[in-house]
């Protein structure tokens, strides 16, 4: 008897959890806003691009989402430090907390391609980055999409240790 009830109720999970879920691919592009802290500050926001794709599998209210992504920034205003362009992999895991509102945490590898702004000579440097977002169901296809992540990096240069910090607003389209 107690075979048969913890066999039905874990049915009856599975099968709500795959009624209600979103499971699937999706593509995405943002918006950046990105700002470099190091030693010799610009403090400037540099504007950019970005473009996502990932799948998401959802395990009742939690889900997890493995992401590739392209960012494309704007830095040629910077007197010290240009980033120009990363590319990566990440894994956000989230949390829905109703049918139209989810947060997630996200951690993964970049290789941030950057140069010294008085230089030609560019480099690259491969490193973790982390942050959160929050996503907001726009239809059955689209969510709204805010992010916030950081990269460090230790430079060859003078400037030391710099963090570059990232917000993110876009869309998602679900296929």
């Amino acid at each position: 008897m107690k075979k048969n009830l913890i066999t039905g109720l874990l049915c009856a999970v599975l099968i709500s959890s795959a009624a209600s879920a979103k499971d699937g691919g999706y593509a995405g592009a943002d918006i950046i806003l990105s700002q470099a802290d190091h030693r010799y500050d610009d403090n400037n926001i540099e504007p950019g691009l970005g473009i996502d794709l990932g799948y998401r599998k959802n395990f009742d209210r939690v889900f997890l989402a493995p992401e590739v992504f392209y960012d494309q920034f704007d830095s040629s205003n910077s007197k010290n430090l240009q980033f120009n362009a990363r590319y990566g992999a990440k894994i956000n895991l989230g949390y829905d907390f109703d049918q139209n509102f989810s947060g997630y945490l996200t951690y993964g590898m970049a290789n941030l391609r950057y140069q010294l702004s008085s230089g030609n000579d560019t480099k690259n440097k491969f490193t973790s980055v982390y942050g959160l977002g929050l996503l907001m169901k726009i239809n059955k296809d689209l969510d709204a999409k805010v992010e916030y992540n950081q990269q460090r990096l230790d430079t060859p240069y003078s400037l030391g240790s710099v963090q570059l910090n990232v917000l993110k607003v876009g869309v998602l389209y679900y296929f």
